[in-house]
């Protein structure tokens, strides 16, 4: 009598997930971030005009998120502007645009392969998923951005804020970019 072949169990340590590593994914998700804002930091520190870096920590944050599909808010009297200085004219800056949003693209791809392939994806839907939970560091770094990146001046008696918006940064820098180019970059990770 010939033996049946059998179909591969998976077993710990095969070569596939056991369950989503979330605790990875927020690491590098949070390392992503950083890593993105800090090379525009860099960018605009070295290439940018003066007026522009006079804000250096709020301003690149702004082009950080700008990038990513989220305008910058000013508040005044009542009235609230938005401007994204990545995809309109307001600011000229040195840089291509194109520059500026592949900087949150090529972070979070690259940290959804890391995670990927440390947590043993052992195929394209699992390493999209194992890709995705880089939402766990970055949403709550996008969140804590939308504060950190707010400058408030008084001209004139009237107050002034500019910002990013709490719920537009959540919901593209936190979830939508992490969850979709994080996710890529966990499918391609399997495949290398």
């Amino acid at each position: 009598m010939a033996a049946q072949p059998q179909q591969p169990s998976r077993a710990a340590g095969s070569g596939g997930m056991n369950g989503l590593p979330f605790v990875q994914g927020a690491i590098f998700g949070a390392l992503s971030f950083v890593g993105g804002y800090l090379v525009t930091m860099v960018l605009v520190l070295a290439v940018e005009a003066e007026e522009i870096a006079d804000e250096l920590i709020e301003v690149s944050g702004w082009l950080y998120y700008n990038a990513q599909f989220v305008d910058i808010e000013q508040s005044a009297g009542g009235e609230t502007q938005s401007a994204n200085y990545v995809t309109s004219d307001v600011v000229a800056l040195e840089l291509p645009s194109l520059v500026y949003h592949l900087i949150p693209v090529v972070a979070l791809l690259l940290a959804g392969i890391v995670v990927a392939r440390r947590a043993g994806a052992a195929d394209v839907t699992e390493g999209a998923m194992a890709g995705a939970t880089l939402v766990a560091g970055v949403a709550v770094l996008a969140v804590l951005g939308s504060f950190l990146f707010t400058i408030t001046e008084s001209t004139f008696g009237v107050s002034v804020e500019t910002g990013l918006p709490l719920v537009e940064s959540l919901i593209f820098v936190g979830i939508g970019y992490p969850a979709i180019v994080g996710g890529i970059g966990g499918a391609v990770g399997t495949q290398l």
